[in-house]
């Protein structure tokens, strides 16, 4: 068996208040028997410290990167981050906002130089640990996920939005979003105050979720956060029967005469589908 040996890349080394830390790559790792990749690792004062096998601190997203929506409506952006090294906890992680490359938030606080008005805007935050073994891969890792809600989009509203993570050692991620707001005056005023249905109470016992709960009640859309693209087929489900009243309400008759387009159909009843 041919022997393995290091190949040690350029090694850096600076000063950070009498402590002299450094990094290098390595390929492939020492004392290891199957082939790997390469890794980065981090020293302080000659010992190794760290290493950068897998991103330590890593920016996803679930939410798709082109998003179109209707004016009136609410913009969901979603960006979390995943920590699988408990020391990072510690470090200093900064995530700030951005629109057409004004800055929106920086870190949690609103910056009011933005030109949005702050009632229409709200970034929400939520901390957990993730305890799923094979994803893990036996580390304790957590996730911090962030939310950028813009609500009663205009026009105005439409360009390029992102989110830029920074971590106390100087390393930088970025995720980009593309919004197209589609719509106009009209629709954005007149759709909600023709409703005056009210479903709240029956949508909240059946679980419809926070985000899609203003469907409920349409005639107050525009005060509230909703974000259509984020609701599950249970969502619009539960919704529907709860228009229905269970299923004992047809409105096809009466979706047929709006001429409504068929693939709408499953909105009329209480047998809501995925179209495919």
């Amino acid at each position: 068996m041919k022997k393995m040996t290091n190949l040690n890349f350029q090694h850096f080394f600076w000063n950070n208040n009498g402590d002299i830390f450094g990094c290098g790559l390595v390929f492939p790792p020492t004392n290891k028997i199957s082939e790997e990749l390469p890794y980065i690792f981090f020293t302080q004062n000659g010992k190794q410290i760290v290493e950068n096998k897998e991103e330590i601190i890593s920016l996803y997203s679930s939410s798709s990167p082109i998003l179109s929506l209707v004016n009136g409506l609410t913009a969901n952006f979603q960006c979390s981050i995943k920590i699988c090294n408990k020391k990072e906890l510690n470090n200093k992680i900064l995530i700030s906002w951005y629109h057409d490359g004004i800055l929106l938030f920086n870190g949690t606080e609103f910056e009011p130089t933005s030109g949005i008005e702050p009632s229409r805007i709200i970034l929400q935050r939520s901390f957990e640990e993730i305890n799923n073994e094979e994803e893990t891969k036996g580390e304790k890792c957590f996730v911090e996920a962030y939310s950028l809600l813009l609500r009663n989009l205009s026009l105005e509203d439409s360009g390029k939005y992102g989110c830029q993570l920074w971590t106390q050692n100087g390393g930088q991620q970025q995720l980009d979003f593309e919004l197209d707001v589609l719509g106009d005056s009209a629709l954005k005023l007149n759709f909600p105050a023709n409703l005056t249905y009210d479903h709240t109470e029956c949508c909240i016992e059946k679980g419809v979720s926070p985000l899609c709960r203003p469907m409920c009640r349409p005639r107050n859309i525009g005060e509230e956060f909703f974000d259509p693209t984020s609701c599950q087929l249970d969502d619009y489900k539960h919704f529907l029967n709860c228009a229905t009243n269970g299923g004992k309400r047809d409105y096809l008759p009466c979706c047929r005469k709006k001429a409504l387009p068929p693939f709408c159909f499953d909105f009329c009843g209480n047998n809501f589908q995925v179209n495919k």
